[in-house]
């Protein structure tokens, strides 16, 4: 992800370029402009310009007191307005910048600024597919500034421009003779290239990439642990296992790496080698819940449902805002023939992990599950709602089949099981529930 520090200093290079560009005016001690101004108190552009020095000096709050008191004398000063913005941003007002940003991308929608702002934002949320558009109309202003580009690169990765992603870590790449950069960017690099390459469909290409990683951070844990992500996604899980022991020898107390080499015994079936790694994963992290909820599933796959609920319990204690725990427990706690009680402590749980995540579609079906068999009438609206997020979801797609069927709908479940039928040969084979959990780390 970006640095801090790069953001704060793109800022700066944006707002100086921008500011002078816009008075026109050399920057003379800040004491002299501040006299000048008491003779020209109306003077919008002496404004600007104390407010450029107060930027140079890294003073945002009082850049953004000058920049105000300029629009308060001409309200339509464009210049103004996208300089306050761009202080505001990095004087920790970020709400208030995106706010103007926002209008000012209306008004001038051929300039790039606030796009590029735009897309930092949306980034920073997570958003990337709006991130990817924003920086696509900022243009040359985000794919042109070296600080920018890392955000670019992940960008793409994130939502599939992987051409876009591989053409610009190769120019980071060419680049290099002449902008020398640690081993641990250099590796980034690499790994960024791998990850395109793979999302191009070009394993061969993707693994060299991950191999060049590793020569340029030979004690990197992040270039193991990326190839064998890479590997166990290609279902390579002994080749997996190799690597990961490779970065276990530079790392041994690695919590990242254990956790990945329970994953490749797991996926194999092998959940009491998969404990092993996971148990050591959380001693050396316990405050990592991954690792106790992966021990928790390996319980369930294994058969032992009680071991699994223990862990589950553990998990929510660890991370109370996690929904996975609240419907794990509640799992684990439907495969050991729960009674009233039993029951009821599984809806509760259930129902905090869809306050706790509204939009995970797997989750409402086992409410509706728990509250049908408790002839509960808000079930069938649980169902309902999970395929108003995902139309495609088995497990609500079924259980709503059975419940129309058994009220005389017949079309409707009719529908419903063809739904359901064209819904699982669709799924993949490896999705089983340990997989699906950790693809979803917090």
């Amino acid at each position: 992800m970006l640095r801090r520090a790069a953001f704060r200093t793109l800022a700066l290079a944006l707002s100086l370029v921008l500011l002078r560009s816009q008075t026109g005016a050399s920057d003379p001690a800040i004491s002299g402009l501040l006299t000048k101004l008491e003779s020209e108190p109306q003077n919008a552009q002496l404004c600007e310009q104390i407010g450029v020095a107060y930027t140079r000096a890294g003073d945002f709050e009082s850049a953004a007191s000058f920049f105000r008191k300029a629009l308060q004398i001409n309200p339509r000063r464009i210049p103004a307005r996208k300089n306050l913005a761009t202080v505001l941003w990095f004087g920790g007002h970020k709400k208030e910048s995106v706010e103007i940003f926002g209008a000012l991308e209306k008004e001038i929608p051929s300039d790039q600024v606030p796009p590029l702002y735009l897309g930092l934002h949306a980034f920073e949320q997570k958003d990337f597919p709006k991130a990817s558009s924003f920086f696509q109309r900022a243009g040359s202003l985000a794919s042109g500034n070296p600080e920018v580009i890392p955000v670019l690169i992940e960008t793409d990765l994130a939502v599939g421009r992987f051409d876009s992603a591989k053409r610009l870590v190769e120019a980071r790449l060419a680049a290099l003779s002449q902008a020398p950069r640690s081993p641990e960017e250099v590796s980034q690099d690499y790994r960024w290239l791998a990850e395109a390459h793979d999302g191009l469909k070009s394993p061969n290409a993707a693994y060299r990439a991950y191999e060049q990683a590793i020569e340029h951070g030979p004690d990197l844990e992040d270039n193991y642990l990326a190839l064998g992500v890479f590997a166990i996604d290609h279902a390579n899980n002994a080749f997996a296992r190799s690597t990961l022991s490779r970065g276990l020898q530079h790392h041994p107390n690695s919590p990242k790496l254990a956790m990945q080499m329970g994953l490749t015994w797991a996926v194999e079936g092998n959940f009491e080698k998969a404990r092993e790694f996971f148990d050591a994963a959380a001693r050396e992290d316990p405050h990592w819940v991954l690792p106790v909820l992966a021990a928790g599933i390996a319980y369930l796959q294994a058969g032992d449902p009680k071991a699994a609920a223990a862990a589950f319990g553990k998990a929510r204690e660890l991370a109370p805002d996690d929904y996975r725990s609240y419907y794990l427990r509640a799992t684990a706690m439907g495969r050991s023939n729960p009674g009233p009680a039993e029951r009821t402590e599984m809806i509760a749980d259930l129902r905090q992990a869809v306050a706790l995540n509204p939009r995970q579609a797997r989750v409402r079906p086992a409410l509706g599950q728990a509250l049908i068999s408790s002839d509960a009438p808000s079930a069938e609206a649980q169902l309902r709602e999970a395929l108003r997020i995902d139309p495609a979801e088995p497990s609500a797609l079924y259980q709503l089949a059975l419940l129309s069927r058994r009220q005389g709908r017949t079309a409707e479940a009719e529908r419903l099981s063809r739904a359901f039928q064209a819904a699982r040969a669709k799924s993949r084979e490896d999705e089983n529930e340990l997989v699906w959990i950790l693809k979803t780390p917090k």
